[in-house]
């Protein structure tokens, strides 16, 4: 796929995963101005975190909604991750950052990931989900809208890890087996909705994890 031009948002604290939303609330009057362009020109944004804490470079691709505008102009906006990007260079500085990037996909894969790992994870998104939902009907609102593998990795990303840095790792790699991998490792079935600080620490080491189990043995 050619490369493009990407507008990008830095949100500092913040890994935004596809498939996912997140509200936010913008006061630069600079990246009000660069979401509305967006917006009306119906192309995505860019959103990658501030003062990242890793050297990749890949940024999701979202679709911005604004939700609310204040008198004084600041807005509040629903960010729906829609894919992935690689920024490649800085393009434009001002008013607003621009970024030659290309479309990031998963690489293709031989290896079929074990339906009992993405069964797990599943059920652990859900336990934690009726833990911090309490009104029924929004909880399954919710749930209805996690309909396949990618949903419940990203959200489990989003809702559930802690470490900024792992978020980051996790959104960078282009295999899906791989994102399952990890996060089998990192829930441990005594306290699944904490890292494993071992595990935390081996998976920021390497970038891909086909040798990580036998690492840990």
């Amino acid at each position: 796929m050619e490369n493009f031009n990407l507008a990008v948002l830095p949100i500092p604290d913040m890994v935004l995963h596809p498939n996912t939303m997140a509200p936010i609330y913008v006061i630069e009057p600079s990246y009000i101005e660069m979401i509305k362009n967006c917006i009306e020109k119906k192309i995505a944004i860019g959103v990658v975190i501030a003062n990242p804490t890793t050297e990749h470079t890949v940024c999701t691709l979202a679709a911005p909604t604004i939700l609310e505008e204040k008198d004084n102009g600041e807005i509040s906006v629903l960010l729906h991750g829609i894919g992935r990007a690689r920024l490649q260079k800085l393009v434009q500085h001002l008013p607003w950052p621009v970024f030659e990037a290309k479309t990031y996909d998963d690489r293709p894969e031989a290896m079929i990931y074990d339906t009992s790992h993405v069964e797990r994870l599943s059920s652990i998104l859900n336990s934690w989900l009726y833990c911090q939902i309490d009104e029924v009907d929004e909880r399954e609102r919710f749930l209805s809208t996690i309909k396949t593998t990618d949903h419940i990795i990203d959200y489990i990303c989003m809702l559930i890890l802690k470490d900024i840095e792992i978020r980051e790792v996790v959104l960078a790699s282009d295999s899906l087996s791989e994102r399952i991998s990890m996060l089998n490792l990192l829930l441990k079935d005594d306290n699944p909705y904490e890292e494993d600080h071992v595990i935390l620490k081996i998976l920021k080491s390497y970038d891909h994890l086909e040798n990580t189990p036998d690492i840990l043995h």
